[in-house]
């Protein structure tokens, strides 16, 4: 199960810094931005005030464990979709049964890459 969490910032003033160790790393949101969050299980989320005019911190990450980070934010939200469509859209019953089980298949595959990528990540965190 993913958490989707919104946060739109007050155009009244004052900046946020929104904060997701495993996909957001220090991206500052100024008064009027909007940013959905996905959050997986056992992840953690930060919110906190920072001053105006705040600089997002530079990643301690490699280009391509960033790239890895958004690759799993990616694949989780077209799992989700996904999976959503093989258990509640009516269309899928209308399928043929092949295209209903190729679909199955795609989604354990997926799922399958998904362990991996949430591996992977688990042993980048320890290292950190």
């Amino acid at each position: 199960m993913t958490l989707k969490i919104r946060i739109q910032v007050p155009k009244n003033g004052g900046s946020y810094e929104a904060k997701v160790e495993t996909a957001i790393t220090g991206q500052i949101l100024e008064p009027g931005d909007e940013v959905e969050l996905y959050v997986y299980p056992g992840s953690d989320i930060l919110i906190k005030e920072v001053p105006a005019g705040s600089k997002a911190r530079p990643s301690d990450r490699s280009p391509h464990e960033e790239r890895m980070l958004r690759e799993h934010s990616d694949l989780r939200d077209r799992l989700d979709k996904l999976n959503a469509f093989v258990s509640d859209n009516p269309m899928f019953q209308k399928l043929t049964e092949a295209e209903q089980g190729r679909m199955k298949r795609q989604a354990q595959a997926m799922t399958a890459y998904c362990e991996i990528l949430d591996d992977r990540i688990k042993h980048l965190e320890v290292r950190q």
